[in-house]
Order: structure tokens, then C-alpha cells, then sequence
């Protein structure tokens, strides 16, 4: 039986979940500059291009980026600041908009009740995600999170142990920014 792998964030796709290719993938990433290139290595993937966002940003959005970032376009955030914060000068950036859904509404929409594998890559809302999301109505096994941003760690960790997870020190990561979490 294979895997469910959700992806917020899914980039240019040539990441740590490319080990995940074979089993059920969900793409999530609202910059339509990755699309082809998702398509391309995730040819049986579902690729969503709605933004993730926290209850308060539901509806149309505006995405924010440098257009210095490029070609790659790596860093995509719902927060303009976010993007400052990565050393982009203001006037290098561009945005488009897009609808932005919740973590709950993606799941649901896809009736997603059982994940194996959650990673979160959403540029400086992972923790504002977490906090707001109806744990009990879903089966997720493991949590990756991007740590680089994290506003309150211990917070999110605190948070996360009362979810049932565990922090394992683990991490699918190649580059070792993000941090696991395990259900107990």
C-alpha cells in the first residue's frame, strides 16, 4: 500500500521528497513558475496551486517574491516580510494573487483523513498553520516543519506533544532546516 504524502510547498519539486515519488503525493505550491517542472517529475502526483494559509488570509491572496530569487524561485510567501527578511531588497519584489485555502480545506477537499508524511515549507506561516489546525479530525503519522523561521519553537513543540507528537531529531531534510515530529 503506498504512502500519503502531502507537500505545502512544494517548490521547484527537486527536494528531500523526491525519495517519496512512488507513493501517493500531493503537491501544494501557489507559484506557477514550478508548475511544469512538478508536472515533469511527478508525472501521477496531484499538484495543487492554492496557497496554505491561516485563518485569517482564507480567500484571494497576494503572494510576494524577488524577482533577484531567480530562476529558481525559491522563496514564495504570503508575508512581504518574509522576503525582506531573506536579504531582497523592496524594490525587487513582485507578487501575484491566488486563492488561499487552510490546511483543513485541502485535506478535506481531497477527503485526506489518513497522511503518512506532512511536510511544511510555507515560508513563515508553518507555525500560525499548526496552531489554528483541527488535529483531532485527521490520522497524520509524521510532521516535517521548516525550523529557519519558526517564530516560537518550544511553543510549536509544546503545542505539537499535546497533539501526541513527539520531536524525533530525525528529519527527511537533505539540508537539515527542518525538524520532525512523529505521532506517539
Amino acid at each position: 500500500m503506498k504512502k500519503v504524502i502531502v507537500q505545502l510547498g512544494a517548490c521547484n519539486g527537486k527536494d528531500h521528497v523526491r525519495q517519496f515519488k512512488d507513493e501517493e503525493l500531493y503537491l501544494v505550491e501557489p507559484n506557477l513558475q514550478h508548475i511544469e517542472s512538478l508536472q515533469e517529475q511527478y508525472p501521477d502526483s496531484t499538484i495543487v496551486t492554492n496557497a496554505i494559509v491561516p485563518l485569517d488570509n482564507i480567500g484571494t491572496v497576494t503572494m510576494w517574491y524577488s524577482n533577484l530569487d531567480g530562476p529558481k524561485y525559491e522563496v514564495t510567501s504570503l508575508d512581504k516580510y518574509h522576503i525582506l527578511d531573506h536579504g531582497y531588497p523592496e524594490e525587487s519584489l513582485e507578487s501575484f494573487t491566488t486563492d488561499g485555502i487552510t490546511l483543513d480545506e485541502l485535506l478535506d477537499a481531497f477527503e485526506l483523513k489518513k497522511v503518512d508524511i506532512l511536510f511544511l515549507d510555507i515560508e513563515g506561516v508553518e507555525e500560525k498553520v499548526l496552531l489554528e489546525f483541527p488535529f483531532e479530525k485527521y490520522d497524520i503519522t509524521e510532521l516535517q516543519v521548516e525550523a529557519l523561521h519558526l517564530r516560537d519553537r518550544d511553543k510549536l513543540t509544546t503545542f505539537l506533544s499535546k497533539q501526541g507528537y513527539r520531536y524525533t531529531g530525525d528529519t527527511y531534510d537533505y539540508n537539515n532546516f527542518d525538524i520532525l515530529f512523529r505521532k506517539e
